[in-house]
């Protein structure tokens, strides 16, 4: 009877250690989410607006607190949201795009007939697929492991279908991405 509570005793105690030092080197990996927000201001009097934006995920404040320390930066969401636009009827058709910064597109999204007043209050969730995930995540990689800058082009284009003469669109692309840290 000993010999048999001695054993089962090693086991428990065995697992409680491996499962111990999995729960350590899991507290080493830290989580940060670095949220970024491009805005754009485009305008004009033709029946298309288009306006790029290039940023660095290197020059948020969050990633460079943690920049010596960054294991993997990953894709989480993409959403486009309307600051202001004019006149009030104006629609059209609002393509959102990210390139790379080698200029390669990871991912475009069109909004067809679109009122930028639908997205004031109620930003658009842009539904990437699994391929577009991965060729973010796989040039996020890349770009990390060979100790470059992580930049980007954001771009908007509005064709417009319905407005007044004179047509202007504020608005803004907010990305979210998550920095594995080592802490």
């Amino acid at each position: 009877m000993k010999f048999t509570s001695k054993i089962i005793l090693t086991v428990l105690l065995s697992f409680t250690f491996l499962t111990s030092c999995d729960v350590v080197d899991s507290l080493k990996n830290y989580p940060v989410n670095i949220p970024m927000s491009v805005t754009f201001s485009a305008s004009g009097s033709s029946t298309s607006i288009t306006e790029n934006k290039d940023f660095c995920i290197n020059n948020d404040s969050t990633f460079q607190e943690y920049s010596d320390k960054v294991k993997k930066v990953t894709f989480v969401e993409v959403a486009f949201r309307t600051i202001s636009y004019s006149p009030e009827d104006l629609r059209g058709t609002i393509v959102v795009s990210l390139k790379d910064a080698a200029g390669n597109l990871l991912f475009s999204e069109t909004i067809e007939n679109a009122s930028p007043g639908d997205y004031v209050n109620t930003p658009y969730i842009i539904s990437l697929t699994a391929e577009e995930i991965q060729a973010i995540n796989t040039y996020l990689e890349n770009a990390l492991s060979n100790n470059q800058t992580l930049c980007f082009s954001a771009g908007l284009n509005v064709s417009i279908t319905s407005s007044a003469q004179t047509n202007s669109l504020e608005g803004a692309v907010d990305i979210v991405f998550e920095a594995t840290t080592e802490l």
